[in-house]
Parts: C-alpha cells; structure tokens; sequence
C-alpha cells in the first residue's frame, strides 16, 4: 500500500488524528519517566488546535534542563561559600589571638612603665636636693649642706652602689649566655643608668671621703677590696665590675667581628661611657686620698707610700683596673671606626669624643705633677702603644680635622716621653723597627710598633696644627737617631731600669712638656738639642708633599706588652686576673670564689677555666718573675 506523507496511505483522517494523539501521550510519559531521548514533535505536521500543547511540552523540556544545570551551579556556589566561610573563620581566630598577644604585651608594658614611674619616683626622693630651708634664724646654704650629707649617708648606708653593682652583674650574666636582643637591651639599659646617675658624684660618691690607709684597714679587720660593713668594698663595686665588664668587651673586640655590630657596638659604647663616669666620680676622692700618700712618701723620704711608684692602696689599685680597662676598650673601638665599620653618625662622634677623653687622662697619669698619678707598671698594663695607635689611626680616618683629639694625641705622646720610666719605651716604640729576618721576640718586638701608625697621622696634623706636627716630626727623628746609642730605646726599655731614652730625645721631651704645660697645650715652634727647629722639619714635609699617605690602610693594632713587672699587679683588689673572665654570678667581683695563684700568690682567679686561660696567654711567662719579686 502507497504511503503519504510516511504514513500509510487509504487512512482516514479520524484515524490519522487519533494515531497522533496515542504518540503524543507515549511522548509525554516517556518524558516523564526520563526518557526523552529520539522524541522529535514536529507542530506544522499537526493541526492548528494542537499546536500549544506540544509549545507547552517543548517548553517544558528546556526548562527541566535549565532548572538542573541552576541546581547544579547553586551547590557549587554553596560549596565554595561554605569553603569561604571556613577561610573567614580561621583568619577571624588567628586575628583574635594576635589581638590577644598585643593585649598582653601592652598589659607587660604597663607593668613596666608602673615600676619605672615608681623607682624614678624613688629615685627622685632619693637624689634630688631641696634647695629650700624650714628652718629659721639658720644660714640656708649651711642647711643644704647637711641635708645633703645626710642624704649621701642614707644612701651608702643603704648599699645604692651596692644594689646598682648587682643590677649591672645580674644584668651581663644573662648577655653573657647565647641571649636574645631583649636580654642586650635590658643590659644596656642598666649599664646606662648606672651610667647617669655616677655622672652626679655629688649624690652617689663611690669615693666620698679620704679614708683609713690600706695597712690600717688591714688591723681594723676589714680584707681589702672585699664587701663588708665598712661599705669602703661595696663603694669599689661598680667601679670594678664596670672596669671588668669594659675589659671583657676589649678582649672581645681584638678581632672586629664581621657580624652582629647593631647589637656589639651599642652595649660596647654604653659600657665605655659607664666606665667614664665611674672614674670621673671616683677621681674626686682619689685625689685627697692620692695627695696625703705623696706627702706621706715625701716626709718619709722613701718610695713605699709613693702612688708614682706602686699603688697605694686598695681603692689605687682599683682606679688602676678601670685606667688599664678603658685604654683597652677605647683603642678596639677606635679602630674599628678607623677601619670604617659602619656607625650611625651620632655613635661615631660619641666613640671619637670618648676616645678622646682617654687620651687626656694619660697626661694626668704620667706626669710628675699629675692629680691622678700611676705607677709605670699599671700604665705599660693599660697597653698605651695600642691606644696610641689606634688613636693616630682614627685622626686621619675622621670625616672632618678633629682638633680635640690632634691635641690629645699630641700631649699623650709627649707626656710619656718626658716620663722617667716609660721615655725610653716610647722612644723604642717610635724608632725604626728592625728588618723582618731579624725579629726575635720578646722586648725587640715593640721596636717600631708604633712609628708607622704615628707617621700616618702626620699630614693630618700638619693641616689641624702645624706646630703640634712640628713636635711630632721631632719625636719620629730623634727616636730614630737616639735608637742605636740609647739602650733603653733600641730594646724597648724595661720598667725600674735606666730606660728615660737617649739624651737628645730624653732633652728634648722634657723641653716639650715644659712649653705644653704653660700654654695649656698649644704647641709652639721649639730649638731642639742639634740647634734645628721644629719649623724646619715641617718646611721640609711641606716640600715633600704633605699630602701623602692620608687615606693609607689601616694597619693592626702592635703586639700586647708582656712581663709587666711587679708594680702591675693587683695584689690588694680581690678582681679575676683573667682579662676574658666573664663571670658575672655573684653581687659583686669579691664575693666571687677567688683563689691565688699558688706559684706567684700575685693574681687571682674565680675558677679553673681562668686560670688554664690567663696561663697560657700570658701568666706562664711573668709568674716565676713576680714569685722572685715576693
């Protein structure tokens, strides 16, 4: 049978419609039943009438695909809020904890600031004077007087210096350790107010009056140098163990260290002016103390009360310590500026100002009218050819001529050469060295060691003060002629021998000393012993070309001095004889376990660790020496 239309043909038109209706409900239960699969409804085949529900049906297929796809995006949208939700949460809790940590911090911190504000309060009740009188009818300025000693009683009996020792010890114990910066900071921190409050001597004397002799206070039953009831050893304490804790540092610093300096440099700098002004506080009554044993030694006509010649006593000696200690630690810090380590500007003009202010104690410890004198033994252990050194260094590594310092390098050098004991050692230390195949060792060693360093600052001298350059050059030449007639100056001299130097220079020295004492340190055009002038040897430097060797290397520091000498030694100060001790443990540097040595009984140690130390660096060579010495 002929089909029309891809349906059978000879069927009615009832039929035809009823066998459409029949596939369209098999369409739409398939549809429902998920089955949509090969359906294909074609609206122009069929009748106008029916053409909306197969638009309805059409459109119900899209829109059950549409409606899945929605589905499907919407929980994937859930998803991700959920995950964006859990990230909130958790950045929410860490944000809380660190809001928790600053909460406690602050809550630290206003501790903190409580107990300052409570011990300034202290402190101010403590230290300050009231410039006011209640009383009447008596003089005011007699009354502030002694309310002011009163005050100064209260506090040496109340042991300040003492608890301010303690705070410095308890404080470099634990920056001693592998320490964190709180630790460095902290100690700084208490060296520096230890720092400022001995920068008022007048409230806190470590030395407040002229006291009983060493020999007395030995049959009072007092031990010299150790803390007791007199409070004479708790008023050394902070001296002693800022003299410790500097000479620490120095030892430290004789190989500049490559890292670390942000932390290094600032304790380093903090302990230098501590040290300062615990000698500047002491000075004030060492200087009674040190007059009344010259008079002593001039009545008696001997040397065993002369502070020139061995110290005198427990608080001599212990000035000593902290002379030797501050010599060391400013020329380690002197060149380690010269050799450009980097520095803020502020900190590198604190460590040149005080640098310069070691240099001018040296006059003060060496010349025969010296408030502040030592004997040559202490002077030679505060090892003044490496502060020299490093001082003539520095002045031509300084960005801007620095006056100051030219002067005190200047005066430093010319005290030590008109000095009786120690000229001759610095005539050897200003000749030329010997050639390099001919270095033996010991004494010969020191021949030289200062000339190259010294000659190097002589163009900058020339441009700060001609004059000055003019004694120097003076010193250089005539070190170097004197050198092979003078003894003393080729071998580098010995302390208690004939070592003031060769003639010419030993002459000239004392000339040059004279002039500086009375024009307070301005040097002036001299004739030296030969007839020339000091004008000339600067006319004939000029003619050369001054201008040479400014901006030349930075040499090494020379060799430390060793065999001392008898007068050198602390034989009354209960201190560590070890120079690298660091141990810090007890309150003070005399309740330490210190022990002597028992070959030489001159120097003490605190442990086994010191005394293996200091033996192998330097004690094996000198201890027989000072045991024959008693």
């Amino acid at each position: 049978m002929a089909r029309q239309n891809g349906k059978p043909a000879g069927q009615s038109a009832a039929e035809r419609g009823i066998q459409e209706r029949l596939e369209e409900e098999q369409a739409r239960n398939d549809l429902f039943a998920g089955k949509d699969e090969g359906i294909k409804i074609d609206p122009t085949s069929r009748a106008l009438e029916d053409q909306t529900i197969d638009q309805l049906v059409h459109t119900a297929v899209g829109t059950h695909k549409d409606t899945t796809a929605s589905a499907q995006r919407a929980l994937k949208m859930v998803e991700e809020s959920r995950k964006m939700q859990a990230e909130t949460l958790r950045q929410l809790e860490s944000q809380n904890s660190k809001m928790q940590n600053i909460g406690d911090k602050m809550d630290n911190m206003n501790a903190e600031l409580t107990y300052a504000e409570k011990l300034l309060s202290y402190m101010r009740r403590c230290c300050c004077c009231c410039f006011f009188d209640s009383c009447t009818g008596a003089d005011p300025e007699e009354a502030r007087k002694r309310q002011w000693n009163r005050r100064v009683d209260k506090l040496a009996a109340a042991g300040t210096l003492r608890t301010l020792d303690a705070a410095i010890r308890l404080t470099a114990a634990g920056a001693a350790v592998p320490a964190t910066a709180d630790a460095y900071d902290l100690h700084v921190m208490a060296v520096h107010l230890v720092g400022t409050l001995l920068n008022h001597s007048k409230a806190l004397p470590i030395l407040p009056a002229p006291a009983a002799s060493g020999a007395q206070q030995q049959q009072q039953g007092q031990p010299q140098g150790q803390p007791g009831t007199g409070c004479e050893g708790d008023q050394l304490g902070v001296l002693v163990t800022a003299a410790k804790l500097a000479r620490l540092l120095a030892a430290g610093w004789e190989a500049p260290p490559a890292g670390g300096l942000a932390v290094v440099m600032p304790v380093s700098a903090v302990v230098r002016a501590a040290l300062e002004s615990s000698m500047r506080n002491a000075e004030v009554g060492l200087r009674a103390r040190l007059a009344e044993a010259a008079a002593e030694a001039a009545a008696q006509g001997g040397h065993a009360c002369d502070p020139r010649v061995r110290c005198v006593s427990v608080e001599h000696e212990a000035y000593a310590l902290a002379a030797r200690s501050a010599c060391l630690l400013a020329a380690a810090l002197a060149l380690c500026v010269a050799l450009a380590i980097r520095v803020d500007p502020e900190q590198h003009a604190a460590l040149v100002d005080g640098v310069t202010l070691v240099l001018w104690r040296l006059p003060a410890w060496v010349q025969p009218g010296g408030e502040l004198p030592l004997p040559a033994g202490q002077v030679l252990a505060a090892q003044p050819h490496r502060l020299l050194a490093a001082a003539a260094q520095l002045l031509r590594r300084t960005p801007q001529p620095h006056a100051i310092l030219a002067r005190a390098l200047l005066a430093a050098l010319v005290a030590l050469a008109a000095h009786e004991q120690l000229g001759g050692r610095l005539q050897g230390w200003l000749a030329s060295p010997p050639p390099p195949v001919g270095g033996s060792g010991g004494d010969g060693g020191e021949l030289g060691c200062l000339r190259e360093a010294t000659q190097g600052a002589v163009p900058r001298l020339l441009k700060i003060d001609p004059r000055g350059c003019g004694m120097v050059l003076a010193l250089l030449q005539l070190a170097a002629d004197d050198a092979g007639t003078s003894g003393g100056g080729a071998g580098g001299g010995r302390v208690g021998g004939d070592v003031s130097g060769g003639s010419a220079f030993r002459s000239a020295s004392l000339a040059m000393a004279d002039q500086l004492s009375k024009n307070a340190y301005q040097a002036e055009w001299m004739f030296l012993p030969d007839g020339s002038c000091t004008a000339g040897l600067v006319q004939e430097l000029m003619a050369r070309g001054a201008g040479a060797g400014v901006t030349g290397p930075v040499v090494a520091l020379p060799a430390a001095l060793g065999q001392l000498g008898a007068s050198a030694q602390l034989r009354r100060l209960r201190v560590c004889g070890n120079p690298s001790c660091d141990n810090f443990e007890a309150p003070s540097e005399g309740e330490l376990p210190l022990k002597k040595c028992s070959g030489c009984r001159a120097v003490r140690y605190c442990r086994a660790e010191c005394q293996t130390a200091h033996w192998g660096a330097a004690h094996k060579a000198e201890c027989a020496h000072l045991a024959s010495r008693g």
